[in-house]
């Protein structure tokens, strides 16, 4: 069995707790500035920026637009299939008429 270094097991340590921090600190730097879109630091426009019936606006709307990518990224995928399943047939049928 090999042994491991005390410094190697410290200093691999240390970069997963530096990654792990830059990583937090990123993501709540993009919260903070993702929040700062909608909220309203005044006493009456704080509670309407942060009740539960707007977030679920929000993120209907952010859903909804994700569904519409993802359903423009399938069709393509189709598309795409369809035309190599008829390329593929049209090469099929020139080989096929070649050999005859």
């Amino acid at each position: 069995m090999k042994a491991v270094s005390y410094s190697f097991v410290v200093r691999r340590l240390a970069t997963i707790l530096s990654v792990a921090v830059l990583s937090l600190s990123l993501i709540a730097a993009i919260t903070g500035i993702l929040l700062s879109f909608y909220y309203e630091p005044t006493a009456g426009g704080a509670i309407n920026t942060v009740t539960v019936v707007h977030l679920y606006t929000l993120h209907s709307y952010i859903l909804s637009i994700g569904g519409l990518i993802l359903a423009l990224i399938h069709l393509e995928g189709l598309l795409l299939e369809e035309k190599q399943e008829k390329q593929q047939l049209i090469e099929s049928q020139i080989n096929l008429s070649l050999s005859e």
